[in-house]
């Protein structure tokens, strides 16, 4: 069976971080192929090749989700309209 998402480990503004993504498969079509190539990329250094950047939570607000004991945080990216990595089934933009 194959999988369809992937652990990837990163380290994001000197934090560690893992995060789960889409498994890019060779079946799929290329444009596919490299918008998800890229979502991987922007989980692991926080830029993508189209210019976005990751935006994190601020060093306070990760204090107090540790304090809470809430250890996953939500991103979101903000792609370039031309970008691959925009959802490739609704064209919108799509966080990762």
């Amino acid at each position: 069976m194959t999988a369809l998402h992937d652990l990837v480990a990163g380290h994001l503004h000197d934090e560690n971080s893992l995060a789960v993504v889409p498994a890019v498969t060779e079946d799929s079509a290329p444009r596919v192929r490299e918008g998800l190539a890229r979502r991987r990329q922007v989980a692991v250094t926080g830029r993508c090749p189209c210019g976005a950047t990751m935006a994190i939570p601020s060093r306070a607000q990760r204090r107090a989700a540790r304090r809470a004991a809430r250890r996953i945080h939500h991103v979101a990216v903000i792609h370039a309209d031309s970008c691959p990595a925009i959802d490739p089934f609704t064209d919108e933009q799509a966080v990762g």
